[in-house]
């Protein structure tokens, strides 16, 4: 008999910062306690990953059983191919559950950390691993003073250092 495919709902979201939209081609690998989705091409009828837009995609494999991890990269192509990658959601259509995987970092050969790919990791307890030391998470507090003209428009990020590890750039929005 043949496997029972199942269905799975990929949504991206892209930064709403200068430049955060990318031109190049998006493919995502699933990987679960059963097995994985193989690379898959994020691709649609309408313009894709277009600055602090949500694009959402679907396709069928077998049942990866619970989702431990995802695996994204782009093949560096077209005229603007960099990319900031806010986050990435996984759901399972067949039962609804959803994994929601924060990035917040540049897939950019020449951003950030210079990387084209990356990999999101799913918690023991099914939710995604955040930032976190010691298995304390953090929260970061900012306070813009009152002067007329103390805010800003640029992009701006934090780096989190501490204990030999370095976070890389945390974007605030």
């Amino acid at each position: 008999p043949l496997p029972l495919l199942h269905t799975y709902q990929v949504t991206t979201c892209t930064g709403n910062m200068r430049g955060a939209g990318t031109s190049a081609n998006v493919f995502v690998t699933l990987y679960g306690s059963e097995g994985s989705s193989g690379e898959r091409r994020l691709d649609n009828d309408i313009r894709n990953f277009e600055r602090g837009r949500e694009d959402l995609f679907r396709f069928q494999c077998t049942d990866l059983g619970q989702l431990q991890r995802v695996r994204v990269r782009h093949d560096d192509t077209g005229v603007g191919p960099g990319w900031f990658l806010e986050w990435l959601e996984v759901c399972r259509c067949e039962d609804g559950k959803v994994w929601r995987l924060p990035y917040g970092h540049w897939l950019d050969a020449g951003e950030g950390e210079g990387v084209l790919e990356c990999e999101l990791r799913v918690g023991d307890k099914g939710e995604a691993k955040q930032a976190t030391a010691e298995g304390h998470p953090y929260t970061l507090r900012v306070t813009t003073g009152e002067r007329p003209g103390a805010g800003t428009s640029a992009s701006v990020y934090v780096v989190m250092q501490g204990g030999g590890a370095e976070s890389g750039r945390l974007w605030l929005e």
